[in-house]
């Protein structure tokens, strides 16, 4: 067959009726239907005979389009052959060429060569992190080096219109890469999910030459500790995290299906434990959003990066789930009070079961006494949410109606009041009191004798411990004593703190006066809500504390039965056991010793003591950087997790033999001939490329750590190295 092919639209299919034309063809398609400028493109299929390709060109780019290509699972990036250059007197040619390539293709792409000044590759999303970041990848002259690895590009982040990252040598590219930047995002939402797009630059205009989706991208674990931190900051040992988390993320999920109905998230979803220290599950938080009618991007508000996120804006999807909501939110307005008095009712029973004799209950009623507290536990969590919620609510909503109506910020005016639960007062009483005990017995107290103290001072340490007692430096971690435990830090802890001044200048009644009067009784009313609330967080959070609190005499006199055992070393190696080996072996009539245990907690806990943790850790695989970094090495992440091991170089396939299983593959680039290297590679490095590159996209599709661009990443050979795919590090560590 005779075929001539004629220019009508930018892209002509020619032979195809019936046949799968592949994704190359078929989102080069998408792209001359979504208004993409794209070069004249022709798609062919069987085998025609070509006399003429008009309009006439001077070159042409050939490539295959086969079924498995370029779809939602696998790119196959440079498995199937590419032509170009290709003179119009051997287009037929290279058809044949291409369409063989492909084994079972029925379909070539052939489009005109650009006369590129600068190519690239963009990306809708982060293809590592999976956040909403449109991230460019450039080089000068022909983009094939992309794809081969064989060079370094040039590099952008964008984030929500803003540049995070851009090279300091390619100022010259700023108007051609922010343009990018919009058409990228254009077209990424019109694509309906995230994009790779290549791109060329003639000096003139941007041209679009491929469209895919990107692969091993759903569904990307990221976790922050933003927020978390907060909650349970320092380190945490097994068994504070294996009560905990149960408990107070059980009353999270319980106030998460009040808002947005029933769910399948499960207590132990909401958080995770990387180098002891606590982290929120974001993917969780995404599926709330979305459940809300929420962008699903505006949990980056909450991971706290650099550069501008914009606002948390809810979307008409909002209005779904806003009766639950409203309702939720009534229901907690009017029920502040009947909450007051469960608050009530579980302070007196914490008080009930701190009155326990421990020692005299048999293991199986220990264990009930200490689920009984737990449940307890739970039901002062959810009070230690909901209330601090309403009460920050108010106390914003406060705040902005003070500088609207008074013109004054909330800083500016008398503190609110804590109630009988503020420390500080207290404390003052107690410092005063110190200050008439002789200096010597004052330091005796201080070091642990605190009968040193005359009785005045002694009376006012009783009193503080009778109400505050059960507070400690570190009200999550049970393993820390409390302030009863310990009075001489109560001592130290109130000759640390002197009077300190407010530094306001107006009073509430002064402000009350300044508003206009129709307003005032609302301003009034405001406040007195407002305060009430701040007190009744206060009154909770001393309560839940009381209750979490009596966890620890619990699990300490497990631990003293299991050290009488010998299943334990101390009485306090049980805070370094998880909370079910600690009942099992409680309960247990056969030994069974966790000394080991223990001791490789401990170990672990000490490697890890002073590392500076990551806000944000993408992936659900993380290793934490030995204490014995030799050297740290940056190059560009391009697929994520992290993987520690041997790093091996290989110059050539002929050395493939000396790659062991799980070693780090470390090359100067790969292609297609590679591949097979990756399913015994632990993670990948590469001396050149970046995210386009073969080995970039076959690590992502593989799920291995890769980091490219590393200059003199072959000096690693025999080294041990922890690969970092998400940032783009590279540790040689000291063998142990």
């Amino acid at each position: 067959m005779r075929t001539r092919l004629s220019r009508r639209r930018e892209i002509q299919v020619v032979g195809c009726a019936g046949l799968d034309i592949g994704g190359k063809a078929r989102n080069l398609i998408w792209l001359d239907r979504a208004g993409a400028r794209i070069p004249p493109t022709w798609v062919i299929c069987g085998s025609p005979e070509l006399t003429e390709l008009s309009p006439a060109v001077l070159r042409y780019a050939v490539r295959s389009s086969s079924p498995d290509e370029d779809n939602l699972k696998s790119a196959h990036a440079g498995e199937f052959l590419t032509l170009l250059d290709v003179e119009p007197g051997e287009v037929a040619d290279a058809v044949r060429h291409v369409m063989g390539s492909t084994g079972n293709g029925n379909a070539v792409v052939i489009q005109q060569m650009i006369d590129a000044v600068v190519s690239g590759v963009a990306f809708s999303r982060d293809p590592v992190t999976g956040l909403s970041d449109v991230v460019v990848e450039a080089i000068r002259g022909r983009g094939d080096q992309l794809l081969s690895g064989g060079a370094n590009p040039l590099r952008w982040v964008n984030r929500n219109g803003a540049f995070v990252e851009a090279p300091g040598t390619a100022d010259d590219l700023e108007e051609v890469i922010s343009t990018v930047v919009l058409e990228v995002k254009r077209l990424g939402r019109k694509y309906g999910r995230p994009a790779d797009l290549e791109w060329v630059w003639d000096g003139q205009d941007v041209w679009w030459v491929q469209i895919r989706p990107i692969t091993a991208i759903e569904n990307v674990p990221i976790f922050s500790r933003r927020i978390s931190r907060d909650v349970m900051p320092g380190m945490i040992k097994p068994l504070v995290w294996s009560v905990n988390v149960p408990m107070v993320n059980t009353a999270w999920v319980r106030l998460i299906t009040e808002a947005i109905g029933p769910n399948d998230i499960r207590p132990e979803q909401l958080a995770a434990s990387y180098a002891y220290r606590s982290y929120f599950d974001m993917r969780v938080f995404g599926d709330i959003f979305e459940r809300l009618g929420m962008p699903r991007d505006s949990l980056e508000n909450l991971l706290g990066l650099p550069g501008d996120r914009g606002r948390m804006r809810p979307g008409l999807g909002s209005l779904v789930g806003l009766p639950r909501l409203l309702a939720l939110s009534w229901r907690l307005h009017r029920g502040t009070d009947e909450m007051s008095g469960q608050r009530g009712e579980l302070h007196r029973r914490f008080i009930e079961l701190s009155q326990a004799r421990l020692s005299d209950l048999a293991d199986s009623e220990l264990v009930e006494h200490l689920r009984y507290a737990e449940k307890l536990g739970v039901e002062a969590a959810y009070l230690n949410i909901v209330i601090p919620l309403q009460a920050n609510l108010y106390t914003a909503l406060l705040r902005r109606r003070l500088q609207r109506w008074a013109g004054l910020d909330l800083q500016d005016l008398d503190p609110p009041p804590k109630g009988d639960w503020d420390v500080g007062p207290a404390l003052a009483q107690l410092r005063e009191a110190l200050s008439r005990v002789p200096a010597k017995d004052l330091e005796r107290a201080v070091g642990g004798e605190v009968t040193r103290l005359d009785e005045t001072a002694l009376s006012l340490l009783d009193r503080f411990l009778d109400r505050f007692g059960h507070l400690s430096e570190s009200v999550n971690d049970i393993s820390v004593p409390r302030w009863r435990e310990q009075p001489s830090s109560v001592l130290r802890l109130a000759l640390a703190t002197g009077p300190t001044s407010t530094g306001r200048t107006r009073s509430w009644a002064e402000v009350e006066g300044s508003v206009r009067r129709i307003k005032r009784l609302r301003f009034r009313r405001l406040r007195r809500r407002t305060e009430d609330l701040l007190i009744l967080r206060e009154a909770v959070g001393s309560t839940f504390t009381l209750g979490y609190g009596l966890l620890r005499p619990g699990y300490l006199e497990v631990g003293r039965r299991l050290q009488a055992k010998g299943t334990i070393d101390r009485a306090e190696d049980v805070f370094f056991i998880g909370q079910q080996p600690a009942i099992d072996s409680l309960i247990s009539s056969e030994p069974n010793g966790l000394q080991e245990q223990v001791a490789n907690v401990k170990r672990e806990i000490k490697e890890v003591a002073d590392l500076v943790m990551p806000d944000t850790i993408v992936g659900d695989h993380w290793i934490p950087v030995s204490g014995n970094v030799k050297d740290r090495l940056q190059g560009v992440g391009t697929s994520r997790g992290r993987y520690r091991g041997m790093a091996r170089y290989l110059s050539s396939l002929a050395e493939a033999a000396s790659l062991e299983p799980g070693d780090v593959l470390v090359i100067e680039r790969s292609d297609v001939a590679w591949t097979p290297l990756f399913s015994k590679a632990g993670a990948v490095i590469t001396e050149a490329g970046g995210l386009l590159a073969h080995s970039s996209i076959t690590a992502r599709e593989m799920g291995l750590p890769c980091v490219s661009s590393v200059a003199g990443a072959r000096r690693l050979d025999g080294e041990t190295v922890l690969v970092d795919g998400s940032t783009g590090e590279v540790f040689r560590e000291s063998p142990n």
